[in-house]
């Protein structure tokens, strides 16, 4: 029996912030002028295996413990902006790293949580420096397909691991804004779809299964079957097929 493998990682980000305990507004508050994030970093494997009726199994599941990471100072004024200039800073401090982390999710999340609450900071604050402990988590996510005598993934039936239209993401995956009482898992990488822990909102598949954007993004670079029902995407015309 042969296999084919494809895996790729995903980044999760969860903020821990001390908000003010007073509500009382300063006569004289001090501006904030840094911002001091303290990163950790926690490690998932979750290995699956497609069998050749198509079922999807998680055959190992792996976590490491939270190690710390690095911790950095940035000026406020690039929080107040776009995301670019702290997405490049981001990735200037990640460049040595290992796994790869996706500074331009990490970026996003904490400017959405800094707009949240700057107002509240800035007319409370007592201190010029506000800190945030930033949690990591990288999920490598490792698929493993059956090959079929025919070649083909699943079996005999035509559900090969090969990548959807880019054309076909942009048009079919709509994306949906998801709120804080939703429970919705993400089936690729096993964690809840929350805007706020992940940075990101989820992105809803034609058949209305909904996953992290980042996760199913990934997932059909490799295959072109939701991981749930194996509903199909259109594949490029580089494999037979065209949207």
């Amino acid at each position: 029996m042969e296999y084919q493998i494809s895996q790729y990682s995903t980044t999760a980000v969860e903020i821990d912030i001390d908000l003010p305990m007073s509500r009382r507004i300063r006569k004289h508050p001090s501006p904030i002028e840094l911002i001091g994030l303290l990163f950790t970093l926690r490690r998932r494997c979750n290995r699956f295996q497609v069998l050749e009726n198509g079922e999807r199994q998680l055959v190992e599941e792996q976590e490491a413990s939270k190690v710390p990471l690095c911790d950095h100072q940035f000026p406020v004024e690039i929080f107040n902006g776009d995301d670019n200039s702290l997405f490049q800073y981001l990735c200037c401090s990640f460049e040595n790293y290992e796994p790869k982390i996706d500074a331009e999710v990490v970026a996003t999340a904490l400017i959405e949580q800094w707009i949240g609450i700057r107002d509240q900071l800035n007319s409370r604050s007592c201190h010029k420096v506000f800190s945030m402990t930033v949690n990591l988590t990288i999920t490598d996510v490792v698929v493993q397909y059956v090959i079929g005598e025919d070649g083909s993934s699943f079996g005999g039936e035509d559900f090969r691991a090969v990548p959807a239209c880019d054309k076909a993401l942009k048009k079919m995956l709509k994306r949906l804004e998801v709120r804080d009482e939703d429970e919705r898992i993400c089936i690729i990488c096993l964690d809840e779809v929350r805007k706020k822990k992940n940075g990101r909102c989820g992105l809803e598949m034609p058949c209305l299964h909904v996953f992290h954007g980042k996760c199913i993004e990934n997932w059909l670079k490799n295959s072109h079957c939701c991981p749930i029902c194996r509903f199909q995407m259109p594949i490029s015309s580089g494999f037979g097929e065209d949207f």
